[in-house]
């Protein structure tokens, strides 16, 4: 059982790095640098990985290193694209200044959300921005997190930058 996931294990991060260096040349979304570096912490996890399992046992302290990067190799890809590349890349193509209705079509905004991101714009804080639109102060606050997840922002200073970087003045 050991060697059928140590096998499977070695394929992934084989074909997986194979796939991040020669794949969609055309599209290319990614720097080759970050390309590299997320195929060398593919097949490093995996070597690391498969030798814990390898040196395994029944000693608790390998099983728990080896579980800890077991769930370490599932979420390099994601906390690397995350944290580490230039995603200004996956960025919809076009004019550096666009409309403010045409950011809010790019992002998927409703027409409650693009309210609110106009009041964050201007200043206004959460209890503000809910007594003048007439709405609870956890609606806007519900509001402004999927504003974030839409705009992958993190806060409110990066959507106004972004907003105010995208828009035409």
């Amino acid at each position: 059982m050991t060697s059928g996931f140590m096998l499977l294990s070695s394929l992934y991060a084989v074909f997986g790095s194979f796939y991040l260096i020669t794949g969609k040349k055309k599209q290319e979304n990614l720097t080759y640098a970050d390309r590299k570096i997320l195929s060398l912490g593919l097949l490093s996890l995996m070597i690391f990985q498969n030798l814990l399992l390898f040196l395994y046992d029944n000693n608790i302290y390998i099983a728990l290193a080896f579980i800890f990067l077991f769930y370490c190799y599932g979420g390099f890809i994601p906390v690397y694209l995350r944290y580490k590349t230039d995603m200004s890349a996956l960025l919809i193509p076009g004019d550096a200044n666009i409309s403010y209705d045409t950011f809010c079509r790019q992002y998927e905004i409703s027409k409650r959300e693009k309210e609110i991101i106009h009041e964050i714009c201007n200043g206004l804080s959460n209890q503000q921005i809910a007594d003048k639109l007439f709405i609870s102060l956890q609606t806007v606050k519900d509001h402004t997190h999927r504003i974030y997840g839409k705009t992958n922002c993190t806060g409110r200073t990066q959507l106004i930058r972004m907003v105010n970087e995208s828009v035409q003045q």
